[in-house]
């Protein structure tokens, strides 16, 4: 689980459901740290799973339901890149060169 992804997922909820002080959703997000992991677990009794981690602190925060699983979100469209919609909107994707002294971005961490 990585901590900081989490995180920002967190705090950009805050921002779009302003119904808790913005501080009480990563204050109780870290209470849950040293909570046993279970894969598919959303209790931080029995063990939580990255989306159930997040779940249930928006749920205990924000009073907000998160969907379980990525296919209770919403349809994915997959389309090609050749697709006239793509076609012109779409310019490349490239690299972005490192600043200087800086690490390039697909450095082991």
């Amino acid at each position: 689980m990585k901590p900081a992804i989490l995180l920002l997922a967190l705090l950009l909820t805050s921002a779009v459901h302003a119904d808790a002080p913005p501080e009480d959703i990563p204050m109780y997000a870290v209470s849950l740290v040293g909570s046993p992991y279970r894969m598919g677990g959303v209790s931080p009794d029995t063990g939580l799973d990255c989306s159930g981690f997040v779940g249930h602190v928006v749920k205990q925060t924000l009073g907000v339901l998160l969907p379980r699983t990525s296919s209770r979100t919403g349809k994915v469209m997959v389309s090609s890149l050749s697709d006239p919609y793509w076609r012109d909107r779409f310019d490349g994707a490239r690299r972005i060169p490192a600043a200087a002294g800086e690490a390039p971005a697909d450095a082991a961490e």
